[in-house]
């Protein structure tokens, strides 16, 4: 592990309020124009999510994201 790190991985300086777990989901985004793309939940937690997508949307834009194996 780096110097930056403790030893849960999380940032010395990270002040989150929700701790995040990796999770290597599977999902499909829809951002507010209506593309949608396959994606990849990276971690999340509580409060958000890390998400891996081949598309951007725009700054504060809301995207839904359906991650597979979760129920509704």
């Amino acid at each position: 592990m780096g110097a930056a790190t403790s030893e849960f991985g999380r940032w010395r300086g990270d002040v989150r309020r929700h701790v995040r777990v990796a999770v290597g989901l599977t999902a499909r985004c829809l951002f507010e124009d209506r593309r949608e793309v396959s994606c990849r939940v990276r971690d999340m937690s509580g409060g958000g999510a890390a998400i891996e997508a081949p598309a951007l949307g725009q700054p504060r834009e809301r995207v839904l994201a359906y991650v597979d194996e979760s129920g509704r």
